[in-house]
């Protein structure tokens, strides 16, 4: 489906959505003035609203990620915490693998920095983590290019966890209060 008038920037999953639901109750109170004036009601291309129904069907889907956690994807803040777990769990421990090593500070941050950039999201694979949120590193590894050149077993991981306490905390913590409430029966 193509978004008129969306501009340069990449749209997400439940940017998409929103805009299909908002466009709907548009239509649903462009269609009841009309009425209510005794005109008639505004004619839409059949293709066109064809199109948003499917695509609201296959976006509202439970299998997508912010159908369980609305918050987190209410706004871009939840990329933003993102980004900052992955700096924290992934980026920032680079540093670790040269201390010590008798490199001069100069030496450090040309390795540091062409590992580190290395390690860093693309723009697509980053929107693909935000639309998917993959629960395992098999998962996630489909995702990203040259998957294992760039991000060991271990940092695979730390990034599901990323995933996890970012994209899926509202679905992690109503699994476990879930879990804990049964265990009290």
């Amino acid at each position: 489906m193509k978004i008129l008038n969306a501009g340069t920037e990449p749209t997400a999953n439940a940017e998409v959505l929103r805009w299909i639901r908002d466009t709907k109750a548009r239509h649903a109170a462009e269609d009841a003035e009309d009425k209510a004036a005794g005109t008639p009601v505004t004619a839409r291309p059949k293709n066109f609203i064809t199109a948003i129904t499917k695509h609201e069907r296959e976006l509202a889907d439970p299998k997508y990620p912010y159908t369980k956690n609305p918050k987190a994807y209410a706004t871009w803040e939840g990329m933003e915490e993102f980004d900052a777990r992955m700096v924290e769990l992934v980026i920032k421990p680079c540093t670790e693998k040269y201390r010590g090593q008798g490199l001069t500070r100069k030496e450090i941050d040309e390795q540091l920095g062409g590992e580190q950039e290395m390690k860093s999201l693309t723009e697509p694979e980053h929107l693909m983590i935000h639309n998917l949120a993959p629960q395992s590193a098999e998962q996630l590894s489909t995702m990203l290019e040259n998957c294992y050149d760039r991000f060991t077993a271990e940092e695979l991981e730390l990034i599901v966890q990323a995933i996890n306490e970012t994209y899926r905390k509202e679905e992690i913590a109503a699994a476990a209060e879930e879990k804990n409430g049964a265990g009290d029966e």
